[in-house]
Formats: structure tokens, C-alpha cells, sequence
């Protein structure tokens, strides 16, 4: 299927929505859907205007951490929710090709981005633990020789 027969809707075929009836399930998942959305979004942005707000807060390390994955959770909020909402309302995918490729990307980038900076945290913090340690080592050492 092309992504141009998604905006073509031949004859005698009708769409999922046109036949949805209501059901309690589907109302408990976009209530809870809609909760994940507000308090993530809400959550997000308080981090972002926090640690964007101009000089307010220095760019070390740690707050660019903090940054890149409170980015890669608002683009899944902002991106992936309401669409993965729909899937668990409704009885099937309604909004095309297209736009199931592009879902599947954000949620794949923003993945990867989570994952890769919580690494690069361990990393980080490995190396600042053990460059610490390897320090005060060598300063005893040296001090009771």
C-alpha cells in the first residue's frame, strides 16, 4: 500500500472509526493515557525552562545530561502517547502509512537518546569515580612515603 491510498478511500471499504463503539476499557486507557500526556508534558517543560532559563543554571556536564534527556522524554510525550493511546482505544491503526513510519521513528529515536545518555551518565560517572579514587590513592601514597 502506497502512502497516496491512505488519502484515497475506495468505494465499499469503510474506515475503522466509522464502526467504534464505546467500551470501559477504552475510556480507563485514555484516561490514564491523558494523565501520562498532562503530567509528562507539564514535567518536561519545567525541566526545560529550568535548565534553559539564561543564566540561571551553568552548562556542566550534568545539566547537559539532565537536558538531552528531558528532551528525548518531552518528543516521546509530545510525539508517541497520543498515538500509542490510540492504538489501545481503538481497533487499529487510522492515521495511515505515513504516519505509523514516522511514530515508529520517534519512538525508536527517542529510545536510542535515553538510552545512550543514561550510558553515557555511567560512563561519566565511572570515569569521575574512579579518577577520584585513583587521586586520593596516589596522594596517600605519595604522602606517607
Amino acid at each position: 500500500m502506497s502512502d497516496f491510498e491512505d488519502f484515497i478511500k475506495p468505494e465499499g471499504q469503510t474506515n475503522v472509526s466509522d464502526s467504534y463503539q464505546l467500551n470501559p476499557t477504552s475510556v480507563i486507557v485514555s484516561v490514564v493515557f491523558s494523565l501520562i500526556f498532562l503530567l509528562g508534558t507539564i514535567g518536561n517543560s519545567l525541566v526545560l525552562a529550568v535548565l534553559l532559563r539564561s543564566g540561571q543554571v551553568g552548562y556542566n556536564t550534568t545539566n547537559l545530561f539532565i537536558l538531552n534527556l528531558s528532551v528525548a522524554d518531552f518528543f516521546f510525550i509530545i510525539f508517541c502517547v497520543p498515538f500509542q493511546a490510540t492504538i489501545y482505544s481503538l481497533e487499529g491503526w487510522v492515521f495511515g502509512s505515513f504516519m505509523c513510519k514516522v511514530v515508529h521513528f520517534f519512538i525508536n529515536l527517542t529510545m536510542y537518546a535515553s538510552s545512550f545518555t543514561l550510558a553515557a551518565v555511567s560512563v561519566d560517572s565511572l570515569l569521575h569515580h574512579s579518577l577520584s579514587v585513583t587521586l586520593t590513592a596516589a596522594c596517600m601514597i605519595s604522602c606517607y612515603n
